[in-house]
């Protein structure tokens, strides 16, 4: 699967495929929550925020397409 395979599935869906996802990565704060796992050659970032009402954020990247503010925070990742 693709990132942009992974970003046209339903919310259900994604949230069923990171069940089983590495994290990588994860900050909380009183305001909001990031998490970065990796399905196989592909990032997924989700970011929640509790301001408003919990809203869920999920976006998937390739592996060259990933944030460089995520890169320093991945290791083992070959980047």
């Amino acid at each position: 699967m693709t990132a942009e395979e992974f970003n046209c599935l339903e919310k259900e869906k994604q949230k069923f495929l990171l069940c089983d996802a590495k994290k990588i990565w994860e900050n909380k704060s009183a305001l909001f929550r990031e998490e970065l796992f990796q399905i196989d050659n592909m990032f997924v970032e989700v970011k929640i925020s509790y301001l408003n009402r919990c809203k869920r954020q999920i976006k998937a990247y390739a592996l060259s397409q990933i944030p460089a503010n995520y890169t320093s925070k991945m290791p083992g990742c070959l980047i």
